[in-house]
Order: C-alpha cells, then structure tokens, then sequence
C-alpha cells in the first residue's frame, strides 16, 4: 500500500492524562438505594464479586432506566417489583429487587419523576412480601458515585483498567465474545473530560446503546459523536450512491458467475458464496492505493501474487470470475459498501480541507473493527492523519477493539495485518487483551471457550492469531439445551412458541432455513450478523450441528481444501458469535440431523453439562417458566430496543405482544404501572416510524403507518410526539402545493424540537426529507415572506439533513429565486438587501436594483437587465465579474462545421476516432482558462486540489462536483454556463485547424504542459543531489554506471503559460484532462448537428490530456473518459456558456 507523500509529517498527541475528577451531566434516572442494598452487601462473604457487579447494574439503570435481564417475583404483595440477577457463590444466587417510580411499590413514596427504587439484594428463592419502607430509607446515588469508586467500587477488571487508563496514542483491545471489550472503550471517553470524540461502530444495537449511555456519562466540556460506520462512511462521500443496493449488487454477481463455465469456475462453482467472500474480503477489500498516481481498479497481479499461496491453483477461477464480472460493469458496483469506502479514502488522500467537525476531533474510537476490511478500516485512521495535517501534526488518539474470531462480513480479518497498517498510516499501536468472559452464564461460556478449539480444524496459518484461554468469571447459571427434532406438529409448535415467546431469539447458522419452514416463522429469525452485538435471555440457534460437521470432517490432502479453508474460517466465527448471544438459556436445534452430524454435534458438547429433549420435551419445559405478564412485558420491550434497527417488523410483532399483556389497568390481571404501559406504546410508535425508513416484509403503506404511529403516541401520553405525525399527516393531506409549502416551516419546527429530545423521531421521519426539501422553493416565491423564509433556509436544510455543501448552493439558488420574485413584484428595495445576502455578491444585480431604485432612471424601473440580451451577436468576448478581482474570460465560439475524429492516417490513432462531418448550428462562449483554483475558492468556499496555486486548474473534482460548481454560478448571474459538448470542445480545439493537434502534427515542451519521450541527456559530474526546477519540476538522479541523467519529471503548472489558438483559447492540450458534458459512446453514423452523445451510459467524457499524457492522448482527436464520480490529480473542466 502508498500514501500520498504529504503525509509523511511527523506525529504529535496530545497530553492523555486522566484529570483528578469529572464533572457528568444530570442523569436521566435518579437512582434512590435503600439502606437493604449496602447492608446485605456488607454481611456477605461475596462482597466484592456482588459490589463490582452492583455498580454495573446501577451504571446500566443510571443510563437507560432498565437491565437487560429481568425475571419475574412471586406472590400479590409482590407485583411491581423487577428481580435482576447478581450472581453470588455458585450460580444466580442473588437478586436485586427495584422498581421505577411509578411502579405500585413505590408509587407512594416517590417524589421525582424518572427515578428508579433499589430496595434489597435477596436470595434467589426469597420472595416473600417485601415493602418499599420509607423515603427516608433511601439515600440518592448519583452518575458520579458510579466513577469515582468511593462508595462503589469500579467494576473492571487489571486488563480492562491498563486500557481505560493508557496514555499511549494509539491502542488496540483485543478480546473474546462477553470480554467487555465495549465497555472498555467507552470508560476510556468517560475518564477524560474536554474531548471531541467520534465512536464509529457497525453495530446499529450499539449505536442506540452507546447514544442512552453518553446522555449520562459525558463528562463536563466533552463531545461525543456515535455513528454508525456505514453513516460515517456516507457523509464522507457526501451521499454519494453506488450504481446498486446491496441485494441489487449481490444478485447481479451471482448472475455474473451463472454465465461462466464450470471449467472456468472449476472449484468455485457449486460455492458462489465463497467465492463472492473471497473477492470481496482479498481482491477488493485489500485495495488501498491511495497514492498520487490513483488507480481506480484493484491489480489482478497483485492480488495473485499474494493469494496464491493460499489458493493454489483455485485462484484460476477467482480470475476468470472477476474477468466475467468486469466485462458487465466496475468491480466496485458488486461490492457497494467498499464503493462507499474507496471513494471515501480517496477524498481523504486527495481532497485538502475537512469538514469543521471532523478537524476538531482529539479521539476517534472503532469498536468492531474485525467486520471491516482494511479498506474500510483505513478510512477513519487515514482521516487521524489528515486532522493532524490540519492541527500542525497533532493527532487525535485511535483506540480500536475487536475478536479476531467473531466476524460475521466476509473480511478475513487478521490482529497482524491490522497493525501493519496502523503502523503504517500512523504509528506501532500499544496491544492489550482481555481474555475474561464477563458477559455469558459460566455454561455457556465454557462452550464458547470450546468453540475456539474449532479453529484447531484449520492450518496454522489460517488460525486467529493470539486467541488465549478465555476465563470465566460470571457466576450466574445457565442452561444448555440440545434438541433433536423432525418436521412435524411438535416441531411447528415449538418454532411458533419461540417466536412469540419474548426474550427468546431463533438465529440461523445456514444460509437458508429448512423449506418446510412457514414464512411467518422465517421473518422473525435473525441472521448471525444481525444478532452481532444485541443480547437476548434465550437463544436458539438452528441447525448448528449441519455446520459444524463439515468443519470437522475436512482434512486436509483432499481435493478443493483451499476453498473450503475459507469456508471454515467463517463458519466458526459465525458459530461463536451465535452461542455468545443468551444470557440465560443456550437452545442448539437440529432438525432430522444425520449420523455424522449427531457425531459432530455430540463432539462439540462433550464436556459441558447439556440437556438433551425433544421437542415435546422442550414445549414442556417452555411451558413450565411462568414469569407473569409483567416480566414477559418487560422481555418484550428488551425485545424490541434489540430489533428495532435489524429486524422492525419483528420488533412490531413484539410491540403488540406487550400491548396485549398490558391488559385494562383498571382490571385485577391489567398492568397498572403507567411507566411501562407508556414505554410500551412509545417504542410502538418508534417501530412505526422506522418501518416508514425500513419496510422489513411489511405490508403497511406510508399513511397507515403514519395513522397508527399517531393512535400510539396519543396512547403513551406524548402529545408533542402527536402534534407532529398529525402535523406531517395534514401536510400530505393537503392537495395544494402552496398550501402544503406554508405548512412546512412549522412542520419542520416541531421535528427539530421533538429530535432534541427523541432523536428517533427525526430518523424515523426521514423518508420524507427529500419531498420536504423539494417543498421549499415555493416558500421563496411568495412575495409577502420570502424575506423571512430566505432567513430560515439554513436551520430548514439542517433539520432535513442536507449536506453543508449541498444545503449552501441549495440557500444560494433559492436567495436568487426570491430575489427575482421580489424584483418581479416591483419591491426593489427588499430585493437589493436580499440580493446583498447571496455569496459571491451578484455585483450585476445589485447595480441594477439600484439603479431601479434611483428616482433618476425611472426607465430602469421596468428591469431590462443587459445581460439577457443576445450576447453572443455584440461581444466577442464576455468577462464575468466573481468578485475580489476574480473574473471568469468567455471567448465567443461562432458557429460552423468541422470533421469531427481523426484520418486512418494519423499516428496513434485510436479505432473510436472515427472522422465523420460535425455541424455546430449555434455560436457558443467557451472560458479562455480551464477554472483555476482561485475561482471555485471563492465560489464554493474550499479548494479540492491536491497541489496548491491560485492560478493553477482546480483539479480533483467529479462530473457532478462541476456541476456544483456551474449551478451556483447560474444562480448568480442570468445563467446558461454549463460544459462543453465533446463536439464543441474539438471544434474549438481544432479552431479551424485539421492536424493532430493545433500546433501541427507533432506537440513539445515549448507549446504545452505536457510529458515528451526524450531521450534521458546526460548531466555533467558525479552524485549530485536532485535539484527542483519550475512548478514542482525535478532533476531525477539515475547513478547507473556512475553516470547522471536528467529528464524533467512533471508537474501540474499555472495557466496561460503556453500560446492560445485562433479562437483565444489556452491550454487545450496538456496540463490538465477537462470533463465534457457527453456519455462516452461510439460515434453516430453520417453527418450531424450539434450532437450530445448517448442518452446514458457508464462513464463521462473527458479530452485534452494532461502533464503526465504523451502523444498519443494530446491528439485533439483522442476521446479520454471516466465514472461521473471520480476525481483525481489530472482531471478539472472548463465552461461553456450558451447564447
């Protein structure tokens, strides 16, 4: 891999170390702990294990108002208290008993809404009636208490406190499934105050989990902002969109493939999914050439060169699979998200500004880094090495976790590979592991302990590096389940029970479920990589044993090892990951499992105490549990916060599971318990409106969605939330544009101060921004308020989410609107002020509004503006005036006819030249420069050029971003620039001219910026150093034989160094490509008229060539093209200007 070389500065961080105290905002839950609590904990022989686990459960009530295991109490005098387990001496032998304030126990005695009452830690079998005492009995524990370990010991663990309390810069975590990895990672934001800290993670679960945390835990003066690392991904692209989705991509590959041959695909063929691993994780996900001379395609070669010892002779057949897939588009269109992430980091390499929050950021912390490719995971360390660029070498610290055993993307993901290229792009990380298992019942985890012994299956080199013995250290029981079954009622029943039974999840293991399977049954169960990160009381998993076999039977001299080497790499990841999930109950279903299997699947659990049932048995046992409505409500709602993101339509299945339960309050069996009824019947508006972003296999079109979403939040008691679904209701009920147009900025009010408070109700809403934002311009062209709606547009496009860059030209172009609906109008004088407010000033606009205005030049008043009139047949030239002495120079290109190509004679010549008659029916203007650095500057606000000059060509800037360019330019003056047609750029090149180039048949060093072969002239003496000529020239030293040579290397150079050509045009040919308004395409047939090329197509014209082209693309017959979106160190545009 290579970076570019202005990244080769030297790295500074600042100083890390942990302040004498923190200060943390006021915790959403005030946490009232009875005296109960700390005398059981002082009387019991296993106080410290019970004090550390006391202090988390109370960190996770402090931060979200529940635990994630909640069991059911015994007994009538009992209803309203939750139980959540503590562990103890051998096994769940303790619970804290707590309930929220409006909770029956402690409805009485509350004073303070959102608080939480802590009344005892009881044995696990001791239930009889507890009272809630009174409120003098409590004493209040605040967020603080929970850090400062006076009161409550800190929880960590020595592994996890080296981590939190590190000052090395860049850190990596290592650990298995329950380590407290994550944790880990946050206590270190926690324990430092004043930071600007950006958490990226590609768990959804997580981000809503860490998002509930930091509204707690954020110390005084700290920022923290949690994406997810696809949304962090996308806002570096500036939404940019791949060609496909993700399924859209993943069918066209299997198309692909479908097509070759099964001699080409040899082993390949009957495994398209690992083959598609294989591809995504190796040839394209390794890409990472981020140097100056950008390649846009991963090298065959090089991928060879370092797969085939893996591989052996199998890599044929990944050749020949990319070749079929890159004859029917781009390599990248198959894999959309690492599409996403190269154009991301190479923005990062190639652009030299940052967004102002990114540039302030002094730590950036990745959790889940083993799901990422290294193209991937560069992104966010390549934007620390950019900050530092921006902060004099200063770069935020990078702190990164991960279990190399627990991908569930097809990555292959290594520690060692991972620390080449942090060492690479910044410095050699400090690596500390966490080898505990903090999270599953010691049964589970002592199977997850066994399932690391899978990777014994595989050849040394393959295996995870660094993966240690993993301790338990939770001391709650757990239930291991083996069930046997076989397609019948018993079996149906089962799958529907669990289902419907909440806190329980079915994950599959396989890539499909077995086909007798009901559908409705199949869209509640999770794939690994959606149950990756969320935790669940009970977990089934299907079919585990059909995956393990073939992880234990292949050997490894049999034929086709290499592929399924792959194979198993994944398999046992995904195995790992899906039996770390419970937290109470592991169920391991196989269905109609063959002797084999029944052999692998008893091999894997030799060891562990497991109960073997079938499937009435299990029924059975499911039956047996009765935690009464209350409990399976609150499983219901864990349910929901978990699948939410992943899986809405399930979490709707789970939301009306617990509406159900709530029952009538004012009835015996109803819940009475107001704080869960409306939590209930939030998150059922929640589900609803992320069903609107998220359809999920439901069938519910937008307005029902709206409709329900409504009833459920009049349900839950949140009048604000129903103002605002009634609110986006009446503006899609209202037929009239205009009238829907006056509705919006109160709409949009309500959703910015609704968001503040649930932020979900802005994502959820989503769907309909882009329709919003379309709204808007009616709003400017009312002239009694388009002066206040010009003022709002900024706090309007932010609520809608529009991209700075994006929302600015978009504020600009209305401003323009408004300013010509008010001159329309005869208000002159708020259309000068308003006009006043657009940047770059409209100086054109201004002078005539004021002269409007000037009682003197009552003519003006009915607004001729000269600028409209035909230009072309007055002015030779035009001279755009873009302000602080900048100016835009037009030359006027008359009409007429041209041989468009090139002659079968001409050297280099290229077969899509061909020469056929072109007829420009209309003059045209056409910018005597390409646009130089300082004009975008000052239009647009940032320079995107690698290598820096005022009047050096703006390079590194996509078709679109020209676009940009040019909108904003029309919106600032009477309009009509755009780029040149491919035909009109040749025939202004050509100028009357018909050789290969206008200077004459051949082109050098004296009419252009451009690289010639010459031969290299010898210098004179012996070892002298390189010396820097003009713009960036240098003398390159070659030391063969004792002789020095030079040869000027090149470089990008200002503009209007060079002789123009008969129509005043300079550097036509060389310094830099220009993009042309044209889809590539063969040439038309026979003679035409001011062609436009094809209608679509993959890639944007581009001509003229640049300093590193020879003469072969300097021709000005030579057709140069690329995708719309790319952008690199050689590429600008020039305008073009209609009459």
């Amino acid at each position: 891999m290579s970076f570019p070389p202005t990244l080769d500065l030297r790295l500074t961080f600042s100083n890390d170390s942990l302040p004498d105290s923190i200060v943390l905002p006021n915790e959403k839950f005030a946490l009232n702990c009875h005296d109960d609590v700390l005398a059981t904990l002082n009387g019991n022989s296993s106080v410290n294990a019970l004090s550390r686990r006391l202090t988390l459960v109370l960190t996770h009530l402090c931060a979200h108002g529940r635990t994630s295991v909640v069991k059911g109490v015994q007994g009538n005098d009992n209803h309203g208290w939750r139980r959540t387990p503590m562990g103890g001496n051998n096994g769940c032998h303790y619970y804290l008993w707590w309930a929220p304030d409006t909770a029956p126990p402690v409805k009485s005695i509350s004073k303070q809404s959102h608080s939480i009452f802590l009344r005892a830690i009881r044995h696990h079998d001791d239930h009889t009636p507890l009272k809630s005492g009174k409120i003098g009995d409590y004493h209040e524990v605040h967020n603080s208490d929970l850090i400062s370990g006076t009161d409550f010991p800190l929880p960590w663990t020595p592994d996890q406190k080296l981590f939190i309390t590190s000052l090395s810069a860049i850190r990596l975590l290592r650990g298995n499934p329950g380590s407290g990895k994550t944790a880990s990672l946050w206590q270190a934001i926690q324990a430092r105050s004043n930071e600007n800290v950006l958490y990226l993670t590609w768990s959804a679960g997580l981000v809503r989990q860490a998002q509930e945390y930091f509204e707690s835990f954020t110390p005084k003066g700290s920022t923290i902002q949690v994406k997810l690392f696809s949304d962090f991904i996308k806002e570096m692209t500036h939404g940019h969109n791949p060609r496909w989705t993700p399924d859209e991509a993943k069918n066209a590959f299997n198309n692909g493939i479908a097509r070759l041959s099964p001699t080409l695909l040899s082993r390949w063929q009957m495994l398209p999914d690992i083959l598609y691993a294989e591809i995504r994780a190796h040839f394209v996900g390794e890409y990472l050439n981020t140097s100056e001379n950008y390649n846009p395609k991963p090298a065959i070669d090089d991928y060879i060169l370092r797969r085939k010892p893996f591989l052996g002779t199998a890599i044929d057949g990944v050749v020949a699979a990319v070749s079929a897939l890159e004859s029917a588009a781009s390599i990248w269109d198959y894999f959309p998200d690492l599409d996403l992430a190269k154009l991301a980091l190479y923005r990062l390499s190639s652009n030299r500004f940052l967004r102002s929050e990114l540039a302030c950021l002094n730590r950036i912390l990745l959790d889940e880094v083993q799901d990422l490719t290294p193209l991937e995971t560069s992104v966010p360390l390549l934007l620390a090495r950019k900050i530092a660029e921006f902060n004099n070498g200063v770069a935020p610290y990078v702190l990164v976790t991960g279990d190399e055993g627990q991908t569930v993307r097809p990555t292959d993901f290594e520690w060692g590979k991972l620390k080449d290229l942090i060492s690479n792009i910044l410095k050699t990380p400090e690596d500390i592991s966490l080898p505990a298992n903090l999270r599953n019942p010691s049964s589970i985890g002592h199977l997850v302990n066994s399932a690391r012994g899978l990777y014994q299956h595989l050849p040394k080199e393959d295996r995870p590096r660094g993966l240690e013995e993993n301790p338990v250290t939770e001391s709650t029981n757990g239930k291991i389940i083996h069930c046997v079954a076989s397609n019948g009622v018993s079996l149906s029943r089962l799958l529907k029970l669990m289902a419907d039974l909440p806190g329980c999840a079915i994950i599959r293991v396989l890539e499909n479920t077995p086909a007798f399977f009901a559908e409705e049954i199949n869209k509640t169960i999770l794939s690994v990589a959606e149950s990756k990160g969320l935790e669940f009381q009970t977990v089934c998993v299907l079919e585990s044993a059909s995956l393990l076999t073939p992880i234990m039977e292949i050997k490894e001299d049999i034929k086709g090892v290499e592929i399924n080497r792959l194979r198993k790499r994944l398999a046992i990841d995904q195995i790992r990951v899906a039996i770390s999930r419970p937290t109470e109950t592991l169920i391991l279903l196989d269905i109609d499992p063959i002797e084999n299997q029944i052999k692998s699947i008893s091999n894997f659990l030799a060891g562990s105490q497991v109960f073997h049932m079938n499937a009435e048995e299990l029924l059975h046992f499911f039956d047996s549990e009765d935690n009464g409505p209350e409990i399976y409500v609150q499983q219901c709602i864990q349910d929901v916060r978990n699948l939410i993101e992943v899986k809405p339509f399930n979490a709707l299945h789970r939301c009306k599971q617990a509406v159900a339960l709530l029952g009538n309050p004012d009835l015996p069996n109803g819940i009475a318990d107001f704080t869960l009824r409306n939590e209930v019947y939030l998150l059922l508006v929640r589900t609803y409106l992320q069903l609107l972003i998220n359809r999920d296999g439901s069938n519910l079109n937008d307005e029902e969605l709206l409709s329900l979403a409504h009833s459920a939040s009049h349900s839950a008691k949140r009048l604000d939330i129903a103002t605002v679904i009634a609110s986006v209701l009446a503006y899609r009920h209202e037929p009239l544009i205009p009238k829907k147009a006056k509705l919006l900025p109160t709409l949009i009010d309500l959703i910015k101060t609704s968001g503040n408070c649930d932020p979900w109700i802005q994502i959820g809403l989503r769907f309909f921004y882009p329709e919003f934002r379309q709204q808007l311009e009616f709003l400017v062209i009312q002239p009694e308020s388009c002066i206040e709606h010009c003022g709002n547009l900024a706090n309007y496009y932010q609520v809608l989410e529009l991209p700075i860059e994006e929302a600015q030209i978009s504020i600009m172009k209305l401003r323009t609107l408004a300013v010509e609906t008010l001159a329309n109008a005869g208000n002159y004088k708020d259309a000068l002020i308003l006009a006043k407010q657009i940047s770059p000033k409209p100086k054109e606009l201004i002078l005539r509004f004021q002269k409007a205005l000037n009682k003197n030049a009552p003519a003006l008043i009915s607004g001729i503006n000269p600028e409209k009139q035909p230009l072309g047949e007055v002015l030779k030239t035009q001279v755009i005036d873009l302000g602080n002495g900048i100016t835009l120079d037009l030359a006027l290109i008359p009409a007429g006819s041209f041989l468009m190509g090139s002659p079968t004679s001409e050297k280099h010549r290229f077969i899509n030249e061909t020469l056929h008659k072109v007829a420009i029916s209309k003059p045209f203007y056409l910018g005597t420069l390409p646009v130089t650095q300082e004009q975008w500057e000052l239009m647009m606000g940032n320079n995107p050029s690698y290598v820096k000059g005022q009047k050096f060509p703006v390079t590194d800037v996509t078709w679109n971003s020209c676009h940009l360019f040019i909108n904003k330019l029309n919106a600032l003056t009477s309009g009509g620039f755009r780029l040149p047609t491919e035909a009109e750029w040749e025939y202004a090149c050509r100028a009357g001219t018909t050789t290969a180039t206008y200077f004459g048949e051949t082109i050098g060093l004296e009419n252009a910026n451009i690289r010639v072969s010459i031969p290299l002239k010898p210098l004179p003496g012996k070892n002298i150093k390189p010396k820097k000529l003009a713009f960036g020239e240098i003398d390159i030293v070659n030391f063969s034989n004792g002789i020095n040579y030079h040869r000027p290397q090149p470089a990008i150079k200002p503009v209007k160094l060079y002789s123009p050509n008969s129509f005043g045009l300079y550097d036509m040919h060389g310094n830099v490509w220009e993009w042309c308004s044209d889809w590539y395409g063969p040439y038309p047939k026979g003679d035409v008229i001011d062609p436009t090329g094809p209608k679509s197509g993959q890639k944007r014209i581009c001509r003229g060539a640049s300093y590193i082209d020879d003469e072969t693309c300097l021709r000005t017959a030579f057709r140069g093209m690329d995708a719309p979106n790319s952008s690199n160190r050689l590429l600008g545009f020039r305008i073009a200007r209609s009459v």
